[in-house]
């Protein structure tokens, strides 16, 4: 059973990945070279054309100081960052 307010979609995980490469300012080759993956690939992920393991997943929080649970909160976060408010999911603990 899904559970309300969540999705996990591969197209959900690109546009979170998007969104946190420009607020914070940094660029797909750096998160390429981070993930060890070539550019192709990556855009491909951010697209929702490619699905991210959880080890991927997993890397991105790394990248980003994040929890992986980021990347399955796409409305809340989303949100957040269109009204510059900071969400604890993006806070390093």
């Amino acid at each position: 059973m899904a559970t309300p307010g969540v999705r996990t979609s591969d197209a959900d995980v690109g546009r979170i990945v998007r969104t946190l490469l420009a607020h914070q300012g940094k660029s797909q080759t750096e998160l390429a070279a981070f993930l060890g993956m070539d550019g192709g690939s990556l855009s491909r992920g951010m697209k929702g054309t490619r699905k991210w393991t959880f080890a991927e997943v997993g890397a991105l929080a790394a990248f980003f100081g994040t929890s992986p649970a980021t990347f399955f909160k796409v409305p809340e976060l989303l949100v957040a960052l269109v009204t510059e408010q900071e969400p604890a999911e993006l806070v390093a603990a």
